[in-house]
């Protein structure tokens, strides 16, 4: 069952290029090579992946963490969230 999961978690994720793109600038420091792991909860009889680590950190986390940073900077309205995501977007 494990070798399912991890050649569903290849087939559709590029995790290496997903740990380069989380590491940015600092990549080219890196001395080991990178390590992704991945949580997946069942639904409707479905495994379904719902997060990814790179080297330990969490981007569900990370993100829920600059999520709620930018809910908290526009007085807790989520439309902060939204604008600032638009922002960001260009």
């Amino acid at each position: 069952m494990l070798e399912r999961y991890q050649a569903l978690l290849h087939k559709g994720f590029d995790i290496l290029y997903i740990g380069r793109w989380v590491l940015g600038r600092y990549r080219n420091a890196a001395t080991e090579q990178l390590q992704a792991d991945y949580r997946n909860r069942r639904q409707q009889g479905r495994y379904r992946i719902i997060d990814v680590m790179v080297e330990g950190i969490s981007m569900g986390i990370t993100q829920r963490r600059e999520f709620g940073s930018a809910i908290q900077q526009n007085g807790g309205k989520v439309d902060g969230l939204r604008q600032a995501l638009r922002q960001k977007l260009g």
